[in-house]
């Protein structure tokens, strides 16, 4: 119970010692009163002195402790994490990794998500997120649309460039899948490589044949790109992708002090009122 407890303020022990001596050597000269039968008085009056003189004295050593300050120091752990932001960006023909997806948001407990696909159309799916639930539950639910040509695959990139801006801390990552090559021209391509340095979001490529429009977007944003094959499934390509952007978790401690002075200082405050009430009743 008092583990780790110790007083801030020692030193003020030294008031009982001062009291002690103005007790001895300044003691109040009373009126003298005589009475007759003396024995017989004191001998009525002793067990109210003793009380009396334990109240008076507790009530000093309990507000000289209260005054001593007690304390204890205290340690608060907490998490403070590092986020990431990704953005997964998907040609609408390659949902078929979702599985490997589920797993991938899952153990990346801290990180938020966005997620879009591409295809004729251009569709957000869900904006910058932390619920986990729903944005798993968007992704079982998606279905591939095969034979569908990815030219919006730019507009995507920039959207989720653009998702990742509303992010207020952490490290921001764009997840590309792609099932077809894309055609970029230059312009474009200059755009989005303006956007990924301005942002500093990093790009990470995922994709079925080995796309030379796209290399240098991955190079500016100190990405990579993955070739999705037998031997590099896609597995193993987020596998890496964790390893080379773990999400990460510090743990910090936070040093605080709890005192204990009121607990001293509420029993004096009694003791005082019950040594007054008796010192009032005696002397009447």
């Amino acid at each position: 119970m008092f583990e780790g407890l110790y007083f801030e303020y020692p030193k003020v022990l030294s008031f009982v010692l001062i009291y002690i001596a103005c007790e001895a050597y300044c003691k109040i000269k009373p009126h003298a009163l005589y009475f007759p039968h003396a024995a017989q008085l004191s001998y009525a009056t002793r067990n109210n002195s003793t009380l009396m003189w334990i109240l008076k004295y507790l009530s000093i050593v309990l507000l000289v402790i209260a005054l001593m300050s007690p304390v204890r120091d205290e340690q608060l752990v907490l998490e403070k994490q590092t986020p990431y932001n990704v953005a997964m960006v998907f040609e609408s023909s390659a949902l078929e990794t979702r599985k490997e997806l589920i797993d991938f948001v899952s153990n990346r407990m801290n990180d938020t998500f966005a997620l879009l696909f591409y295809g004729e159309q251009l569709y957000s799916a869900s904006p910058l997120t932390h619920n986990k639930k729903s944005l798993l539950q968007m992704l079982k639910q998606m279905q591939p649309l095969v034979g569908r040509k990815d030219s919006h695959v730019i507009a995507a990139m920039r959207m989720g460039i653009r998702l990742l801006h509303q992010a207020q801390s952490g490290e921001k990552l764009l997840l590309l899948f792609v099932k077809n090559s894309p055609h970029v021209n230059d312009e474009e391509r200059e755009r989005v490589v303006s956007l990924l340095r301005q942002e500093r979001v990093r790009l990470y490529l995922i994709g079925d044949t080995d796309e030379t429009s796209l290399r240098e977007l991955v190079k500016v944003s100190g990405g990579k790109y993955f070739v999705q094959d037998t031997n590099n499934t896609i597995e193993s390509i987020l596998k890496e992708i964790n390893t080379m952007a773990p999400s990460k978790v510090d743990d910090y401690a936070y040093e605080f002090k709890i005192y204990y002075y009121l607990y001293p200082l509420f029993i004096a405050f009694f003791t005082l009122l019950i040594y007054v009430y008796l010192r009032n009743r005696r002397e009447v």
